[in-house]
C-alpha cells in the first residue's frame, strides 16, 4: 500500500509538478506512457512504469475493446443517419485513427485502475488526459485527488505531420499541425501546378489508369512502363506532394504523368462544398448531443470514458468529416471527367484511399491493391489485419497484387479468392535486382531504424520503446569499438513515438544521419546492414547480398519466414549485439551461409524478380 501516488501521462507540466510534489512526502510517482517516462528520466525523478501493471489478459482486453469501438460506434441505430453522405458512412473512413487513439486512452484508462487496485492510496495526484475519468473512478473509491492542470490537449495520431529531410549534411524534422501541413502542401501543389500546366480537356488517350499517393522515386520503373501504354496515367497524391525534389519532377516529367490535384474540381460545385459543410456541422452538433449513447459507448469498467475524450473526439470527426465531404464532392467529380479503367494503390486503409475507392467502386471502377512490404505473418496481427490491408480480413479493392507464392499461400488460408490474387512480385524492388554496382565499403555499417509496430498494447508498452533505444545506444557503443563508421537511415514514416534524430544527437551528434538518398547506393556502400523487426529494408539488403541482422524488440518479428529460413541473422537479446555484428563481419562461413539462404527465400517470396512492372503493366493494360 501507497498512501500518496501520482500518475502522469505525457501532457502533464513538470514545473508545476515539481512544486506539487514539494507539498508532499513519499509520492510513488508512476508513468503512463512512453513521453512522460522520458520527461521524468530527464528530470531524473524516480518512478514506476504505470503499463507493467497490466497482465496480459489486460492488454488482449484493451486491443479488444479498442478494435470493437473504432470499427462498431459509426454504425450505431442512432448515430448511423447522422454520418451518412452519399451512401457513404464516414465514421467508416477513420476506423484507423481513431483505434490508434482509443487504444492509447484505453491503455491509460486499465493501467490506472491496475495501479489503483495493487497500491491501494489514499491520495492520487493527477495530470492526465482522462483527468476526468480519474475524478470518477476517486469518487466512487472515496478517494482524496488532487488535479493539475495539463500543459497541452490530447489530439489524434494524424493531428500532426513529421516532415523529415536533410539539409546538407545536417537531418532536419519538423512538426506541422495537420491544419497547416495541408495549407503548406496546397501552396506547394499549386507551384508544382504551374511548372506542370496540364490542361485536363486536352489528355492524349480515351482510357485512363489512376495511381494514388504513388512515390515517383520508387516506383520509377513502373512509370515508365505505363507510359508505353495507350492511356493516360494520372497521378493523385493527396497525402505527400509527388515532387519534392529535382530527381522525382525529372521521373514525372519524363514518364509522361499527369498530376491530378483534387482542388481543381472544387470551382465547379463552390456553393455546394459550403451548403454541404453547414449541413454536415449541424448533423454533428445534435449527434454528440446524445451523451448518453456516447457515454455507454466509451464506457470502462462501470465508468465512463466519454467526458476526458469528448473534446478530442468531436474535434476530430468535424476535421475528419468535413475533409471527407469536400474530397467525395471533388472525386465524383474527378471520376466522371476521366474515363478511369483501373485504380492502383497501396493502401487502403487510409482516409483519403477509402474515400477513393468507396466512390470508385459506386461508378464501377476497379481497383487493385499493391503489395508494398513484407507481411508479418504471425497470428498476434489477424485481429488488426483490417487496419493494415492484410490478408487475415477482407480487402475493399477489387484484386490484390503481391510479391510471391508465399503470400498467396498465406492469403489462401484465410479463404480469399484465388481469382483476385495476382502475383506481379514487387515493382519498386526492379531496381533492385537490376542493381550492378555491388560495392563493399570495410568500414561502414547501415543501421536501418524503424519504430516498434505500436499498433496494439503490447507492441506500444514503455518496455518496449525503452528496448529500442537501448538496442539502439548498443548499436553506437558496438559500431565505435570496433571502429566502425556508422551511418543510421530511419524509416521515412513518421516518428509516432521514438524521435531518432533526438536519441542520436544524444548519443553522438557526429553519426550520420541520412533521411532521403538512393536506397541502392546506400545499402551498396556498406558493409553490413542492420535494422529492426524484418524491416522491409532487410529485404532489400538480401537483394544487394549483403549481410544482414535484423534486432527483434517485439516477439512476433522472430516468427516470419525471414527468420525461419535464416535468411538474416536474428538478434532478440541486447547483449548478443556486439557478438552477433562481430560474426557477421568476420564468419566467412556464416556470411556465406546466411546469403544462400537469403537467395533461397527471395525464390520463394518474391516472383518476376527485375521486371515486376512489366507484368504489372500489363495487366492494367488488361482493364
Amino acid at each position: 500500500m501507497t498512501d500518496i501516488i501520482s500518475i502522469l501521462d505525457e501532457n502533464f507540466d513538470v514545473i508545476k509538478f515539481k512544486e506539487e510534489l514539494t507539498h508532499h512526502k513519499d509520492v510513488k510517482i508512476l508513468s503512463l506512457d512512453y513521453f512522460s517516462y522520458k520527461i521524468l528520466e530527464k528530470n531524473k525523478l524516480s518512478h514506476t512504469l504505470g503499463d507493467q501493471y497490466l497482465s496480459i489478459e489486460d492488454k488482449s482486453l484493451i486491443d479488444d475493446k479498442s478494435i470493437d469501438i473504432a470499427t462498431q460506434w459509426y454504425n450505431q441505430d442512432f448515430l448511423k443517419p447522422f454520418l451518412m453522405y452519399h451512401g457513404i458512412n464516414l465514421g467508416s473512413l477513420i476506423e484507423l485513427e481513431l483505434f490508434q487513439y482509443i487504444l492509447s486512452v484505453y491503455k491509460k484508462t486499465l493501467s490506472v485502475i491496475r495501479i489503483i487496485e495493487k497500491e491501494n492510496p489514499k491520495i492520487i495526484i493527477a495530470s492526465t488526459s482522462i483527468n476526468k475519468f480519474l475524478e470518477s473512478l476517486c469518487n466512487t473509491k472515496k478517494l482524496k485527488i488532487i488535479l493539475l492542470e495539463n500543459l497541452k490537449t490530447d489530439s489524434m495520431y494524424f493531428n500532426t505531420i513529421n516532415v523529415k529531410y536533410n539539409l546538407g549534411s545536417i537531418p532536419i524534422s519538423i512538426k506541422f499541425s495537420r491544419k497547416n501541413y495541408l495549407k503548406i502542401k496546397n501552396i506547394f501543389d499549386k507551384i508544382i501546378k504551374s511548372l506542370f500546366s496540364v490542361n485536363y480537356n486536352k489528355l492524349k488517350y480515351e482510357k485512363s489508369i489512376l495511381l494514388l499517393d504513388f512515390n515517383p522515386v520508387s516506383y520509377e520503373i513502373l512509370l515508365k512502363e505505363l507510359s508505353k501504354l495507350d492511356k493516360n496515367i494520372l497521378l493523385l497524391n493527396q497525402r505527400r506532394p509527388a515532387i519534392w525534389n529535382l530527381k522525382s519532377m525529372n521521373i514525372v516529367r519524363n514518364s509522361k504523368c499527369t498530376m491530378i490535384n483534387l482542388n481543381d474540381f472544387e470551382k465547379y460545385d463552390h456553393n455546394k462544398f459550403e451548403t454541404e459543410i453547414t449541413d454536415l456541422t449541424d448533423k454533428l452538433n445534435k449527434m454528440f448531443e446524445l451523451n448518453d449513447v456516447f457515454e455507454n459507448i466509451f464506457l470502462f469498467e462501470s465508468n465512463s470514458l466519454w467526458n476526458s475524450i469528448k473534446n478530442t473526439f468531436t474535434e476530430t470527426c468535424l476535421s475528419r468529416f468535413t475533409e471527407s465531404i469536400k474530397r467525395i464532392i471533388s472525386l465524383e467529380q474527378m471520376l466522371d471527367k476521366f474515363d478511369i479503367s483501373v485504380i492502383l494503390e497501396w493502401a487502403e486503409t487510409g482516409q483519403e484511399e477509402k474515400e477513393t475507392i468507396t466512390v470508385s467502386n459506386k461508378k464501377g471502377i476497379p481497383s487493385i491493391l499493391l503489395q508494398h512490404g513484407m507481411y508479418p505473418n504471425s497470428l498476434t496481427w489477424n485481429k488488426f489485419a483490417r487496419f493494415l490491408a492484410h490478408f487475415p480480413h477482407p480487402f475493399i479493392s477489387d484484386k490484390q497484387a503481391i510479391w510471391g507464392e508465399i503470400t498467396k499461400n498465406f492469403a489462401l488460408e484465410y479463404e480469399h479468392n484465388e481469382n483476385n490474387l495476382m502475383i506481379t512480385g514487387s515493382p519498386r524492388h526492379d531496381e533492385f535486382f537490376n542493381f550492378n554496382k555491388i560495392t563493399k565499403n570495410k568500414g561502414t555499417i547501415l543501421f536501418a531504424t524503424t519504430n516498434a509496430s505500436g499498433i496494439f498494447t503490447e507492441g506500444s508498452t514503455t518496455d518496449v520503446h525503452i528496448k529500442f533505444e537501448n538496442f539502439i545506444r548498443e548499436v553506437c557503443r558496438v559500431a565505435k569499438k570496433l571502429d566502425k563508421q556508422l551511418i543510421i537511415k530511419p524509416h521515412p514514416q513518421p516518428d509516432s513515438i521514438n524521435n531518432v534524430l533526438d536519441l542520436i544527437k544524444e548519443i553522438d551528434n557526429t553519426i550520420p544521419v541520412i533521411l532521403e538518398t538512393d536506397l541502392k547506393e546506400l545499402i551498396s556502400s556498406c558493409e553490413l546492414l542492420i535494422t529492426f523487426n524484418n524491416s522491409t529494408i532487410a529485404l532489400e539488403s538480401i537483394i544487394l547480398g549483403k549481410p544482414t541482422i535484423s534486432l527483434q524488440i517485439e516477439k512476433w518479428a522472430e516468427e516470419h519466414q525471414i527468420v525461419k529460413m535464416n535468411a538474416l541473422l536474428s538478434i532478440t537479446k541486447e547483449k548478443d549485439i556486439e557478438e552477433g555484428i562481430i560474426k557477421m563481419m568476420n564468419d566467412v562461413d556464416l556470411i556465406n551461409q546466411i546469403n544462400l539462404n537469403g537467395k533461397k527465400f527471395l525464390q520463394q517470396y518474391m516472383s518476376c524478380q527485375g521486371h515486376s512492372s512489366q507484368i504489372l503493366s500489363k495487366i492494367l493494360d488488361g482493364f
